[in-house]
């Protein structure tokens, strides 16, 4: 037969590795991605921690900015856990009065902040450069909606 050609079979990707992906594709999505890894040994890049901050609950701020002043916690890196904490405060105080809920403030900040730091070398991976994004994100989203300010 002419023009008959032999399908070809793509082997199936190891259960280990599709696993992975998953866990990785959830802690994105819940805010842990630091979280899962450092807790895999692999050292935390400045748009993960941030992840924290765009994708977190209100419960798990709360828990970061309680523990700002604290050691390493989960993270294994105090200067960046106690960065991290402080913006969960920030965001905290930001969202506190009601005029601007935290997913609103996720979703017109830090979202598009953590995307643009994943696809950025400009950011490095010091935590007072992720600091200085996240508040300038803020202050950006507040000057929008002038009635959340304090």
């Amino acid at each position: 037969m002419r023009g008959w050609r032999r399908r070809r079979v793509v082997a199936p990707q190891p259960l280990a590795e599709s696993s992975r992906l998953v866990e990785q594709c959830s802690a994105f999505l819940s805010g842990s991605l630091a979280r899962e890894r450092a807790l895999h040994g692999e050292a935390p890049h400045a748009w993960e921690w941030v992840n924290l901050l765009a994708h977190g609950s209100e419960e798990q701020l709360r828990d970061l900015a309680g523990r700002s002043g604290g050691g390493a916690g989960d993270f294994g890196d105090p200067e960046w856990h106690m960065a991290v904490g402080f913006l969960a405060a920030t965001v905290l105080d930001q969202t506190k009065n009601g005029n601007l809920s935290l997913a609103s403030l996720q979703r017109s900040a830090l979202v598009p902040l953590e995307l643009e730091m994943a696809g950025s070398p400009d950011f490095g991976e010091k935590p007072e450069v992720a600091v200085r994004a996240v508040l300038a994100a803020i202050r950006r989203v507040l000057r929008l909606h002038p009635d959340s300010a304090d």
